[in-house]
């Protein structure tokens, strides 16, 4: 029986690690450059390339000069037999694109062949990396970038993309055409995996968000200067939030007179002075209901 195959939160690159990583990558790239050598501005390619493409590494191992389509609108690499043997166009963005016509620049500066057929990315005495040895270059820009841990690897970049793809689109499809995926279900497993994603739907079971009164002060011209009957709004308000919230019983009348109201009041806020149930009410009550129980010994 074939195994289930499935995708787990540590083989992915936290937001952070990614960014991290990204500019750790880019920067050595540029000391490179200045000095005049080649290593990392190779190694920031493959990153660049694994991290924004989400190629498979075969797929990285493979590209030549003439599947880089930069010029094209919009742009895009053309994957020859990919996984299956499958061809597919993988759309880039512009960064990439820019990353990539600067590259093959560079590569024409260290006389290195861009003939069409030509691999794109070349190791010692110009020849193709083998899929090991992008493994290797990848692993060892993990370890001197300090993002390195358990479950990361060249492939981390693939499930990365696919998660972050489908979190900024939510189209299953796009990541089913960029990832070269035969089976729908399979671009699925991207679904929720995406670690902001996960914190949202942990607190989507939370109650709703605490009441907010819109109206910390009465509308201008509303009551005047009539102090008792801003008073008497704000008291009206409270306990028609402290009987939503607290669901007390009997309910406090919020059209009894003003005495009765303000004396209802005070025997709601003594159910809320001990520390676990104020802490709880803290977080459903307005500001405003809050205030009003605060201030209720000041009101005569």
């Amino acid at each position: 029986m074939k195994k289930k195959y499935k995708v787990y939160r540590k083989q992915l690159f936290e937001t952070q690690e990614r960014a991290k990583f990204l500019q750790y990558c880019e920067e050595q790239s540029i000391i490179d450059k200045e000095k005049g050598r080649i290593k990392w501005q190779v190694r920031w390619m493959l990153v660049h390339l694994a991290m924004n493409t989400g190629l498979r590494s075969s797929e990285i191992a493979k590209l030549t000069i003439q599947n880089v389509h930069i010029i094209a609108k919009p742009p895009y690499l053309f994957v020859h037999q990919g996984k299956r043997g499958k061809d597919r166009d993988v759309n880039i963005d512009r960064e990439l694109t820019k990353h990539l016509q600067e590259f093959i620049g560079l590569k024409k500066s260290y006389k290195q062949s861009i003939e069409p057929t030509s691999p794109l990315l070349t190791g010692q005495n110009n020849q193709p990396y083998t899929t090991t040895a992008l493994y290797i270059s990848f692993r060892e820009a993990l370890k001197q970038s300090g993002v390195i841990r358990d479950g990361l690897s060249l492939h981390s970049a693939r499930h990365s993309y696919a998660s972050l793809l489908y979190h900024k689109t939510k189209d299953l499809r796009a990541v089913q055409d960029q990832l070269g995926h035969a089976d729908l279900n399979m671009s699925g497993l991207y679904v929720n995996i995406f670690p902001e994603e996960r914190s949202r739907i942990a607190n989507s079971i939370l109650d709703e968000e605490k009441p907010k009164f819109k109206r910390t002060k009465p509308p201008a011209g509303r009551f005047k200067a009539n102090k008792e009957a801003e008073d008497l709004y704000r008291l009206k308000f409270a306990a028609r939030e402290l009987n939503k919230i607290l669901g007390l019983e009997p309910p406090i009348n919020v059209n009894g007179i003003r005495e009765e109201l303000i004396n209802q009041l005070r025997e709601a806020s003594k159910e809320i002075r001990y520390t676990p149930v104020r802490d709880w009410a803290a977080d459903k009550l307005s500001d405003e209901t809050l205030k009003v129980l605060k201030d209720l010994v000041n009101i005569k």
